[in-house]
């Protein structure tokens, strides 16, 4: 790469200051004269040097950005933004990289699929795609990125003006897709197959007014979606409201639970008065058996037409089936997992959830799905199960996550989720042994043989 410096006040012929740089250094320098001044092409790795002995020369100086054609400028920036360790293209911030080098362009569509198009020769390998922090009201381009990047995996979309998404994305490769701190005001869906195999949905609805239709089941091989912090209602939010209304201190046995069941929603919520979060369900069977009395309660508040409110509300998020929930406090923090199965686009799906909780507002919300080719049956699984996997997976240093996955990749079977984990902490320990172990045979190979001497 060469920089350009206009060189001004310089009374004599081309020849004549190519004389006077070749003697300060320059070998072979390169000048066009101009109706004033002349320009000098110099490589970038002397310029800094070179610029500190004008001064001497008695030469004043201006640099000259260097004019680009948008081809010249995508290649230019993917020089100098591609990472070949990682694969990942780092287009954030892409404007203010464009003005860097003189070039002013409006961010959208046709621009970004230009760009695309001058380096697709170079970016076949690229895995990883930061767009973040541009400004994209618009994310069409997605529909023909796999022309120009057939292995793209990750696409970071974060901090950007998208209200919309709904454009099919045919990536084959991409399992990871970042949506953070977009203004998706209204609820929206995911076409059908708009992701073929995405894995992971980042989403962040602080500025949800409705809830956003998650693309559940848009392909066979959909495996979960993690969604952030949002404002709008949830089935937490919604039972509460509903259940305060209409259902408190029905439980005669105890004042401070109250249940609700609607068949038709397929949905069953226990909620504790005493505590302003849904505390606990213990058990809980899709066909379960509901006294007649609280279906009879149920039957006269559906007349009121109120129950629709709520029905409506968790049908935006998901048609829950079966739920369990655990609570514990985390330093200022409440965390409440959820587990169960759930109705998604007609196909059974299960699910855990796990909101952070602080001050009686949701700090994080993260929903969890997970597709399995064998037939998924009701979750049946009780709180205390629930506290002893999580509660085996601290004492072997595994983490909750790990726990959880665990927990669903054995359908909830809560024994043989403490079994995998225990087994799982077991290997671990041997395998620490073995590596001290090996670690101490080379130091004792290393250190200096001890003669002994009669």
């Amino acid at each position: 790469m060469t920089a350009s410096i206009a060189i001004f006040d310089f009374v004599g012929t081309k020849s004549q200051l190519s004389t006077l740089f070749k003697g300060v250094g320059l070998l072979r320098p390169v000048l066009q004269p101009h109706c004033d001044y002349f320009v000098l092409h110099i490589q970038k790795p002397l310029l800094s040097s070179f610029l500190s002995l004008l001064p001497s020369l008695g030469i004043s100086y201006g640099l000259v950005l260097p004019t680009y054609s948008l081809k010249e400028a995508a290649l230019t920036l993917y020089e100098e933004n591609f990472c070949v360790g990682t694969s990942t293209l780092n287009f954030s911030c892409l404007n203010q990289k464009l003005q860097k080098i003189n070039q002013h362009y409006t961010m959208d569509d046709a621009l970004i699929l230009k760009i695309f198009q001058y380096i697709s020769q170079k970016g076949q390998s690229i895995v990883s795609l930061d767009l973040s922090n541009n400004h994209f009201q618009s994310v069409n381009f997605l529909s023909q990125v796999k022309s120009f990047f057939p292995e793209l995996r990750f696409i970071n979309l974060e901090n950007n003006r998208i209200s919309n998404f709904n454009v099919k994305v045919p990536l084959y490769y991409l399992s990871n897709i970042n949506l953070l701190n977009n203004p998706i005001m209204t609820s929206k869906e995911f076409p059908h197959n708009a992701l073929d195999a995405l894995s992971v949905c980042t989403i962040n609805g602080v500025n949800y007014k409705e809830t956003i239709n998650f693309p559940l089941c848009v392909s066979p091989t959909l495996a979960e979606i993690k969604m952030g912090v949002f404002d709008s209602y949830t089935i937490f939010k919604a039972a509460k409201e509903f259940l305060s209304d209409f259902f408190t201190g029905y439980d005669e046995a105890n004042p401070n639970v109250v249940n609700f069941y609607d068949d038709n929603a397929m949905v069953t919520v226990s909620f504790s008065k005493a505590n302003p979060l849904i505390e606990k369900l213990s058990k809980i069977d899709r066909n379960h058996s509901v006294v007649d009395d609280l279906n009879e309660c149920v039957r006269r508040v559906l007349h009121k037409g109120d129950v629709n409110v709520l029905v409506q509300n968790l049908r935006m998020e998901h048609d829950m089936m079966n739920i369990a929930f655990d609570q514990t406090e985390v330093g200022p923090f409440t965390q409440l997992i959820a587990f169960g199965a759930c109705l998604a686009c007609g196909v059974l799906m299960n699910f855990t959830r796990t909101l952070l909780i602080k001050n009686g507002l949701i700090t994080n919300d993260i929903l969890h799905l997970f597709t399995d080719t064998s037939p998924i049956t009701a979750v049946n699984i009780t709180k205390i199960n629930l506290s002893a996997v999580i509660n085996t997976a601290a004492k072997a240093n595994v983490s909750q996550d790990v726990a959880l996955r665990v927990l669903r990749a054995v359908n909830f079977d809560s024994k043989i989720a403490i079994k995998t984990i225990t087994f799982q902490k077991s290997i671990q320990r041997q395998n620490a042994l073995a590596q001290s172990a090996l670690f101490s045979m080379v130091q004792l190979s290393r250190s200096p043989s001890v003669l002994s001497t009669n």
